[in-house]
């Protein structure tokens, strides 16, 4: 029964600790205090200063916040080790951080070089070594008037696929799906990739003004949830705020037989920082009301407008 208590009791402890982050040994912590967090090493104070926001160590280096909303890195000892200059910032993982700055992610050393200039807009989490690359669309005649296109690149940013995708999605470790306008494909680790057919889409969708929303599949609970939902998740991107950046961007994606939102891109984007989080808000969204035609459920597209305004 002591040893039960003893057990509990140290369970209460931990539950309303102020810990907020620690290494594996325990050691290095971030602490809770009245305008942000501060480093520890056990009980000692490493650092006066305050950061709004912290990650943790990851290979000796963590990822903080400052007051002006820029990510750094700062090493065991609370030195910055990399300075504070991004708008997002990944713990480091064999020896690289993924990092945005200025609309624009790349890859970085432990001394803040980046690895490789690729023109990027954004890059997703390496799996397998293997990670899905936006960047811009500078090839019209051939991928449209998509704003952007998708690649499959390895760990050095080099392109794997032979060419670029209107849309990436990952099936699993080392197989993805791609659509080149409305052609599917399935392509593979290496590259390569096997036709699945045409996506049958609903409607034509040469200009934004020919879509007809009522053709189309419905936000589960109808328009005023979707408006709801839109409200609540949007996230103004910080830089757009600094740099007066406001407008709308036309986002389409495709709307699978079972509700499920895939295939996004943009139509008519505003600026890189919108524009991702435009993607970001469609890849949260739950599932629709597919569109039937008589009986039959089929896949289909849908173009969604999202405006961002200034207030003032």
């Amino acid at each position: 029964m002591k040893n039960l208590l003893s057990t509990l009791l140290l369970i209460l402890i931990l539950s309303n600790s102020s810990i907020i982050a620690q290494d594996s040994n325990n050691q290095f912590h971030f602490e809770k205090k009245k305008k942000g967090y501060r480093l520890y090493n056990n009980e000692q104070l490493v650092s006066k200063t305050i950061y709004i926001k912290h990650s943790v160590f990851a290979e000796d280096l963590c990822a903080v916040m400052n007051k002006k909303r820029k990510w750094g890195f700062i090493n065991k000892e609370g030195i910055i080790a990399i300075p504070f200059e991004f708008t997002q910032a990944s713990d480091f993982k064999d020896a690289v951080s993924l990092v945005t700055k200025d609309g624009y992610s790349s890859y970085i050393d432990k001394k803040g070089k980046i690895i490789k200039i690729a023109g990027y807009t954004h890059i997703n989490k390496y799996i397998n070594g293997i990670a899905i690359a936006m960047l811009k669309n500078i090839d019209t005649n051939r991928y449209g008037k998509f704003v952007y296109v998708y690649s499959l690149i390895d760990k050095t940013g080099n392109d794997i696929s032979d060419t670029y995708y209107t849309a990436i999605k990952r099936i699993n470790d080392t197989v993805f799906q791609g659509i080149i306008y409305n052609t599917e494909y399935r392509i593979y680790a290496d590259g390569s990739k096997d036709s699945i057919g045409e996506i049958a889409y609903s409607k034509s969708l040469n200009t934004i003004d020919s879509i007809n929303e009522s053709e189309s599949a419905s936000f589960e609970g109808g328009e005023m949830k979707r408006l709801y939902f839109m409200r609540d998740n949007i996230i103004y991107p910080q830089m757009a705020k600094e740099t007066g950046q406001q407008g709308t961007v036309y986002i389409q994606f495709v709307i699978e037989k079972d509700g499920t939102v895939v295939y996004p891109n943009i139509w008519r984007g505003v600026c890189p920082s919108i524009d991702t989080e435009c993607f970001r808000l469609i890849n949260s969204m739950p599932k629709w009301k597919p569109r039937k035609i008589g009986d039959n459920v089929i896949r289909s597209v849908y173009i969604m407008p999202i405006k961002f305004v200034l207030a003032g």
